[in-house]
């Protein structure tokens, strides 16, 4: 988690034996009144599948009685948490002039990318790189 006094695990990935078809990456935090997890699945065979590579979801708890308060979609999280703080480094260490946007990669990420730089810096240009 990306906040001052949080306080988080460092990340586990556990393999799925006996058949290894993926893993299990957990990362517990806590900040403020708040405890939670955030538990993705990886399983490289779901691109021959047309899946997802990476799934998963984040589980919210009272950090007091560490009761449930709240289970979100975790690609959905990932998709809006990572570009914010991308958005955040820019907003923090571009000139402010910087008009021009380069991101490399495709999918979900790259798009919300884009998104989430707009809306922090204007931009007049971008190019994509597909390979």
């Amino acid at each position: 988690m990306f906040s001052p006094g949080s306080r988080a695990s460092a990340l586990s990935a556990n393999p799925l034996p006996p058949l290894s078809r993926g893993r299990f990456l957990m990362m517990p935090s806590e900040v403020g009144g708040y405890a939670g997890i955030k538990i993705l699945t990886l399983c490289p065979d779901n691109a021959d599948r047309e899946l997802p590579t990476i799934q998963g979801g984040y589980l919210l708890h009272d950090a007091e009685t560490l009761s449930p308060l709240a289970m979100i979609d975790g690609t959905a999280l990932t998709a809006v948490r990572t570009p914010a703080v991308s958005a955040l480094g820019v907003d923090l260490l571009a000139e402010r002039e910087a008009r021009e946007l380069l991101v490399f990669g495709t999918g979900p990420q790259a798009l919300q990318h884009v998104h989430a730089i707009a809306a922090v810096r204007q931009i007049s240009r971008n190019a994509s790189w597909v390979t």
